[in-house]
């Protein structure tokens, strides 16, 4: 299509801006009224923003954004969809195509936008529970089974972040398949690979440092969980020479979990602290040899 190129005039990029932002604000009235829609809805809501932001100079993704937001809140007061869904699913795609014009790689740009999508829903939910009177800390703690966890507070964050990464790691699935039709280039490999291994080491090591402090346990965990989760996205990216290492690889990872979490329920509070930052180290060095192996 030749609607969908780079806009280098200001007058196509407002009408661009403009068509994209009907085709947002139609979604957003089909999520309102149609049940269970968001289950799909959600994930196009970040492929629309990502056109705009990769075909669009960047100062017209303001006017996208405050154009979507005000229309669709005319079409539904209940601003709990546009909290939820809209604004951090418009940024998440906005924030991907300026890592990709960054020439980022692909497990990097995961990791930042889900740290963005983190804080976007750590400012929503107070909003939401005040105006809603809804608990949502503790529902999501009763999905992964914590709600009776001794130091429940250390887990608020980074069950949230959890969720945060899947649900980038799912969109950017969804972005990955729509926009590759258009030379989108998402960067498996790049000459900015280094940031991968300084983020999983600078992580790891803070993990490490409060761990043997016994210092800010929370941060403990998150830290842990950012040096781990991309280290074991960035394990997965790599183009692996023979199948049979990959395949080792995703055998050693699944047993190096089951056997951390059977070490995790034997050890007692607040030495299960602790093993955060040891598991975290682990998966750092592990990710380091493997991409000196590969020089990936």
């Amino acid at each position: 299509m030749k609607l969908i190129k780079v806009k280098e005039r200001a007058s196509e990029s407002l009408v661009f801006s403009s068509i994209l932002s009907a085709i947002s604000i139609i979604l957003f009235t089909i999520l309102t009224f149609v049940p269970f829609s968001f289950i799909i809805i959600s994930f196009l809501f970040p492929i629309i923003a990502a056109v705009q932001g990769y075909f669009c100079k960047k100062r017209y993704f303001g006017y996208y954004l405050l154009t979507t937001l005000l229309f669709c809140s005319l079409i539904n007061f209940d601003i709990s969809n546009l909290l939820f869904y809209l604004i951090p699913a418009l940024v998440l795609g906005f924030v991907g195509t300026q890592l990709i014009k960054k020439e980022i790689n692909l497990s990097t740009q995961v990791f930042i936008c889900s740290i963005v999508h983190l804080i976007i829903t750590l400012i929503t939910i107070p909003i939401i529970e005040q105006v809603y009177s809804i608990n949502i800390v503790t529902t999501l703690l009763k999905m992964f089974g914590l709600e009776n966890a001794a130091n429940l507070e250390y887990f608020i964050v980074p069950v949230i972040y959890i969720l945060s990464f899947f649900q980038t790691f799912i969109t950017y699935i969804f972005m990955v398949f729509y926009l590759k039709n258009y030379n989108v280039p998402f960067y498996i490999k790049t000459k900015k690979d280094r940031i991968t291994g300084i983020l999983i080491t600078v992580f790891s090591l803070a993990s490490l440092f409060l761990g043997v402090a016994n210092l800010f346990p929370p941060l403990i965990i998150l830290f842990f969980l950012f040096s781990f989760l991309l280290s074991i996205f960035s394990i997965s990216t790599i183009n692996y020479k023979k199948n049979y290492f990959l395949l080792f690889t995703l055998i050693f990872i699944i047993i190096s979990v089951i056997i951390y979490v059977s070490l995790f329920k034997m050890v007692k509070s607040p030495n299960q602290i602790s093993l955060f930052a040891s598991f975290g180290i682990f998966y750092g060095v592990y990710y380091s040899i493997i991409k000196n192996i590969y020089n990936s």
